[in-house]
Protein backbone atom coordinates (compact mmCIF):
# COMPACT_ATOMS: atom_id res chain seq x y z
CA UNK A 1 0.00 0.00 0.00
CA UNK A 2 1.16 3.41 -0.77
CA UNK A 3 2.12 6.22 1.74
CA UNK A 4 -0.70 8.57 2.60
CA UNK A 5 0.44 12.26 1.79
CA UNK A 6 -1.46 15.02 3.76
CA UNK A 7 -2.10 18.42 2.71
CA UNK A 8 -3.87 21.47 3.75
CA UNK A 9 -7.43 22.09 1.64
CA UNK A 10 -8.02 25.57 2.87
CA UNK A 11 -11.41 27.30 1.74
CA UNK A 12 -10.98 30.95 2.76
CA UNK A 13 -14.41 32.92 3.06
CA UNK A 14 -13.82 36.58 2.74
CA UNK A 15 -16.68 37.42 5.00
CA UNK A 16 -16.59 34.42 7.76
CA UNK A 17 -12.82 33.84 7.50
CA UNK A 18 -13.61 29.94 7.68
CA UNK A 19 -10.36 27.52 7.25
CA UNK A 20 -11.14 23.78 6.74
CA UNK A 21 -9.42 20.72 7.39
CA UNK A 22 -6.76 18.55 6.41
CA UNK A 23 -7.17 16.12 4.19
CA UNK A 24 -5.53 12.78 3.84
CA UNK A 25 -4.61 11.51 -0.09
CA UNK A 26 -3.28 8.01 -0.80
CA UNK A 27 -0.71 8.85 -3.68
CA UNK A 28 -2.34 8.14 -7.28
CA UNK A 29 -5.68 8.45 -6.08
CA UNK A 30 -8.58 11.57 -7.51
CA UNK A 31 -9.11 14.22 -4.75
CA UNK A 32 -11.96 17.26 -5.30
CA UNK A 33 -11.10 20.25 -3.08
CA UNK A 34 -14.24 21.98 -2.87
CA UNK A 35 -14.27 25.68 -2.53
CA UNK A 36 -16.11 26.84 -0.52
CA UNK A 37 -16.96 30.55 -0.74
CA UNK A 38 -19.02 29.63 -3.41
CA UNK A 39 -22.78 29.78 -3.05
CA UNK A 40 -24.42 26.29 -3.66
CA UNK A 41 -26.88 27.36 -6.31
CA UNK A 42 -23.73 29.03 -8.21
CA UNK A 43 -23.08 27.19 -11.51
CA UNK A 44 -19.88 29.61 -12.69
CA UNK A 45 -16.87 29.89 -12.00
CA UNK A 46 -16.11 33.12 -13.77
CA UNK A 47 -14.65 34.91 -10.52
CA UNK A 48 -12.96 31.56 -8.75
CA UNK A 49 -8.93 31.78 -8.00
CA UNK A 50 -7.18 28.68 -6.98
CA UNK A 51 -3.89 29.27 -5.22
CA UNK A 52 -1.18 26.75 -4.37
CA UNK A 53 1.34 27.34 -1.30
CA UNK A 54 4.59 25.13 -1.83
CA UNK A 55 5.60 23.40 0.99
CA UNK A 56 8.65 24.95 3.26
CA UNK A 57 8.90 27.92 0.56
CA UNK A 58 7.66 30.94 -0.19
CA UNK A 59 6.39 30.27 -3.09
CA UNK A 60 3.21 30.97 -4.45
CA UNK A 61 1.15 29.74 -7.83
CA UNK A 62 -1.91 30.59 -8.97
CA UNK A 63 -3.19 27.60 -10.48
CA UNK A 64 -6.53 28.70 -11.44
CA UNK A 65 -7.38 31.92 -12.45
CA UNK A 66 -11.68 32.91 -13.66
CA UNK A 67 -12.26 29.69 -13.60
CA UNK A 68 -9.54 28.29 -16.02
CA UNK A 69 -6.77 26.42 -15.14
CA UNK A 70 -3.00 28.27 -15.89
CA UNK A 71 -1.81 25.30 -18.66
CA UNK A 72 1.76 27.12 -17.95
CA UNK A 73 2.08 27.15 -14.49
CA UNK A 74 3.48 23.87 -13.33
CA UNK A 75 4.37 20.27 -14.68
CA UNK A 76 1.06 19.34 -12.52
CA UNK A 77 -1.69 21.37 -14.87
CA UNK A 78 -2.40 18.89 -17.18
CA UNK A 79 -4.15 16.86 -14.15
CA UNK A 80 -5.96 19.70 -12.79
CA UNK A 81 -9.36 20.76 -13.45
CA UNK A 82 -12.32 22.86 -12.10
CA UNK A 83 -15.59 20.53 -11.68
CA UNK A 84 -19.36 22.70 -12.27
CA UNK A 85 -19.36 24.07 -8.40
CA UNK A 86 -15.85 24.79 -8.82
CA UNK A 87 -14.08 22.51 -6.88
CA UNK A 88 -10.33 21.95 -7.85
CA UNK A 89 -9.87 17.85 -8.68
CA UNK A 90 -6.53 16.92 -9.18
CA UNK A 91 -6.15 13.34 -10.63
CA UNK A 92 -3.33 10.93 -10.29
CA UNK A 93 -2.14 12.66 -6.55
CA UNK A 94 1.50 12.67 -5.63
CA UNK A 95 3.87 13.96 -3.31
CA UNK A 96 4.74 17.02 -5.53
CA UNK A 97 0.74 17.83 -5.40
CA UNK A 98 1.51 18.32 -1.12
CA UNK A 99 0.84 21.62 0.10
CA UNK A 100 -1.46 24.33 0.57
CA UNK A 101 -4.71 25.55 -1.97
CA UNK A 102 -6.66 28.12 -1.20
CA UNK A 103 -9.66 29.00 -2.93
CA UNK A 104 -10.63 32.77 -3.24
CA UNK A 105 -13.16 34.41 -4.82
CA UNK A 106 -12.72 38.43 -4.47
Amino acid sequence: MDFAVIFSTVGLDWTTGQLHDRTCVERGEEVALPCESVADDEDKCDYIYWLFTVPGTKALLWLVKRGQVDKNVTAQSDRLSVTKNCSLVIENFSAEDAGQYVCMQP
